[in-house]
């Protein structure tokens, strides 16, 4: 297992977990801070091998990206049995379409990028659009998706839920709202999501009632938390005692920790470890991290089972 610079805390425990040795990779940045990856221990790696990358595609995505390409690349001339990419957070997530006429379809674009560096197989999680995974498909990467929603059922389940409901943030989040709401035994509230300006939003509820309820929010990441907020002021606004974010990525940009800070309507937030958090963006009485350890660990177990291709 190898990783770059975005994910070396996870790839640890996934590690661990697996109970597997970690690779040697050297990354390192010229004057003009131009990459250069090395594997320091590329002998070692056979045609046998299963080998794993873990990296992130996090801010800044295209530093990251370079990490993720730059050591999958010399592992594919050592021509692996399997060679997997575990990008747990996926940049670009949001520009897998052109709405608007000549816009880069980039998840298209990384997926190419990707796969010509070599992976045979990709593990992601809770990717913006389930459609993602076709761009790897007619790649020729093979895509695996992590659901992150046991997580979050767990801090739940056996708790006393009378007067709880989720809310689903935009249409976009329905299937992650209504998922969390079916296992959860609970009602959902449903709200839209208007952008009268650029980073601007704003929301209202359109089926449900906010008035005397503990709300739950599941989205599938919080990055300015502009959508977070503008649901805690309509809910808030409306009656509701408070909320529990649930939101499987913490982008946290911008002041996004600040607002989330400040807001005593906003009990607790839970993400997961698909991105690093640095010290200045934890709120350790606030802001708490479940790991994708496990998943991951085991689908890369599954994906070592699973028969060659030739003999299939």
């Amino acid at each position: 297992m190898y990783t770059g610079r975005e994910s070396n805390e996870l790839a640890n425990k996934i590690a661990r977990t697996l109970n597997i040795e970690r690779g040697k990779a050297n990354i390192k940045e010229f004057a003009d801070f131009e990459p250069f990856f090395r594997i320091k221990d590329i002998e070692q790696v056979g045609e046998d091998d299963i080998v794993v990358v873990v990296n992130a595609t996090a801010c800044p995505a295209l530093k990251s990206y370079f990490d993720l390409w730059g050591i999958l690349a010399p592992l594919k001339k050592r021509n692996p049995k399997r060679l997997i990419a575990v990008m747990p957070f996926m940049g670009f997530r949001r520009q897998e379409r052109d709405s608007s006429g000549g816009e880069a379809i980039m998840t298209e674009l990384m997926a190419k990028f990707i796969a010509a560096a070599g992976a045979t197989d990709v593990i992601l999680c809770d990717i913006h659009h389930l459609h993602i995974l076709e761009d790897f498909e007619a790649a020729g990467v093979k895509p695996y998706h992590i659901d992150p929603d046991p997580l979050f059922v767990d801090i739940l389940r056996g708790r006393h839920l009378t007067n709880w409901k989720v809310v689903r943030p935009d249409k976009g989040s329905d299937a992650r709202a209504t998922k969390l709401a079916t296992a959860l035994n609970l009602p959902m509230v449903k709200v839209e999501k208007y952008h009268p300006d650029h980073e601007v939003t704003q929301v209202k509820c359109v089926d449900g009632d906010f008035k005397g309820c503990h709300l739950l929010f599941r989205d599938d990441e919080i990055a300015t938390a502009g959508t977070l907020m503008a649901t805690a002021d309509d809910a808030e606004a409306h009656g509701a005692l408070d909320m529990t974010i649930m939101c499987t990525h913490g982008v946290l940009s911008a002041n996004a920790v600040h607002k989330i800070d400040d807001r005593a309507f906003i009990q607790s937030v839970y993400i997961t470890d698909s991105i690093y958090q640095p010290w200045e963006k934890r709120i350790p009485n606030k802001i708490k991290v479940l790991s994708l350890q496990a998943m991951i660990a085991n689908t890369i177990l599954n994906i070592s089972e699973e028969p060659d291709e030739e003999t299939k």
